[in-house]
């Protein structure tokens, strides 16, 4: 989206679902999945905000038939016009349950809160459903396409390398390429300083949800990651303990923490739900004990939870396709994940986790509230 600035917003939100729905080669949309019916394969396209991606798997069995079906997204898409008016069905029907839906509203509303001037995060209007161009959709998709020597293309799994040698040669290598690269990646700039946005919804079961979401800058490494990850866990821990069972006025908080490798920001924010009486005093008691954890670190048995945590957590994630599928992302960028987290493990200690908690300072801070009213 980034490299586009504001412009083509209604076809880059509606490109992956119009592009799933499209035509392949000769196939339309309906004849595609009768012809795969019988093959063990998916494949998925997607564009984000800084990138796009294709990610899929297959048996051993029907590797061929991935790749061809890869090849054809690069180099074969065609109009489905009747798919397109399910896809456009899908997203009215998705608008029609979705609109007033609170939760909804609030996800809504913390997007605007943190990226007031990013329009590719919020939902399909009825009026931009109505207006989508499929000559635009295609357009831009076949520009995303046309230079496959920019994607880094990773295989994965369990197979002997001269079995699927011969089909990346036949389709992957054959894929035409323009020759040019793009390396337009930075993160998607948000609110900065301090903002504070309290509205209310009528609801037929009264609730308060609350979003706090805390930026700050930290360069991107695999120890800086790690202790990310387990600022996020420490975070759950300890405030859970606390506005859960101590306060006894909400299920509970859902804590999430991020190092984005694009623009070398962390993110650590905390979202929970509780009857509207309680609001301002478990939002006071949430940013305190964020706040004590980054002023004071973490108790000693604390860590030794989290360490072990990230050592078991390790060894059980390490066998997967997915991790490996992230470890080759941040090889293709210099980042040799396994030996920097063994690296990372090994010269851990309690002070020098204490001691990177207590170096965050929080830059930017971006709170939503929404409260029920009856209807």
């Amino acid at each position: 989206f980034n490299l586009y600035g504001n412009k083509h917003v209604v076809a880059l939100k509606a490109m992956n679902d119009v592009i799933e729905g499209s035509a392949l080669g000769n196939y339309d949309h309906n004849m595609l999945n009768k012809q795969l019916a019988g093959s063990n394969i998916s494949l998925v396209f997607n564009i984000s905000s800084n990138q796009e991606t294709f990610k899929g798997n297959s048996s051993k069995r029907d590797f061929e038939t991935l790749m061809r079906v890869l090849y054809l997204y690069f180099t074969d898409v065609r109009k489905d016009v009747n798919s397109l008016e399910n896809v456009k069905g899908g997203f009215k029907l998705r608008d029609t349950q979705l609109k007033n839906n609170p939760d909804v509203m609030f996800s809504e509303a913390i997007n605007k809160n943190i990226y007031p001037h990013y329009p590719y995060f919020s939902t399909l209007s009825e009026a931009e459903i109505n207006a989508i161009d499929y000559d635009e959709v295609l357009q831009l998709y076949r520009e995303r396409v046309s230079n496959p020597g920019d994607y880094t293309f990773s295989i994965i799994g369990n197979y002997n390398e001269d079995s699927v040698k011969y089909y990346i040669e036949k389709y992957m290598a054959s894929i035409p390429d323009n020759a040019k690269r793009e390396s337009s990646r930075e993160a998607v700039e948000h609110n900065s300083g301090v903002h504070y946005n309290n509205f209310k919804v009528p609801m037929t079961t009264i609730k308060s949800s609350v979003d706090v979401e805390l930026f700050g800058e930290l360069p991107f490494s695999v120890e800086n990651f790690v202790f990310i990850n387990m600022l996020q866990q420490a975070t759950d821990n300890i405030l859970n303990s606390r506005i859960r069972e101590k306060e006894s006025s909400t299920y509970g908080a859902t804590i999430y923490a991020d190092l984005n490798e694009f623009g070398s920001q962390w993110l650590l924010s905390c979202k929970f739900d509780t009857n509207t009486q309680s609001t301002d005093r478990l939002l006071e008691n949430a940013i305190e004990e964020i706040n004590l954890i980054l002023s004071n670190g973490i108790p000693s048995d604390e860590f030794n939870k989290l360490y072990n945590q990230q050592r078991n957590s390790f060894s059980y994630v390490i066998n997967s396709n997915n991790f490996w599928a992230f470890d080759l992302y941040l090889y293709s960028k210099g980042i040799n994940y396994v030996k920097d987290f063994y690296t990372c493990l090994y010269n851990m200690t309690y002070e020098k986790f204490n001691d990177f908690l207590k170096s965050l300072k929080i830059k930017d801070k971006i709170i939503t509230i929404m409260e029920g009213v009856e209807k």
